[in-house]
């Protein structure tokens, strides 16, 4: 069995035979190693980066039914530069988002 690096910790995981295979070949086309892409996703993850909360947000199935909670985790600058908004658009939504809740 191959040792990690000092520091390193194994993961494993079960995948669909199926699955598994279409991964292999998708990181063989784009050259990638499957450990590589596990450990960015892995990293991408840990910190909070905008696009892989957008996947987990699709797994959980939460896209739209978390918004509160997303509203008040995500700053304005995020917003800005995840859906490409200027300050108008923000501030218009942010004036919605308080006329549809006004508990908030």
């Amino acid at each position: 069995m191959a040792k990690g690096k000092p520091g390193e910790t194994r993961l494993t995981f079960f995948l669909e035979k199926e699955l598994h295979e279409a991964f292999r070949v998708a990181c063989g086309e784009d050259s990638v190693s499957q450990a590589a892409f596990v450990r960015h996703m892995v990293k991408a993850y840990v910190e909070k980066n905008k696009w892989a909360i957008r996947l987990v947000e699709e797994l959980r199935g939460t896209a739209k039914n978390d918004a509160k909670q997303r509203i008040k985790n995500l700053q304005k600058e995020d917003y800005k530069d995840f859906y490409d908004l200027d300050e108008d658009d923000i501030e218009n939504i942010f004036d919605r988002i308080e006329e549809a809740n006004p508990d908030l």
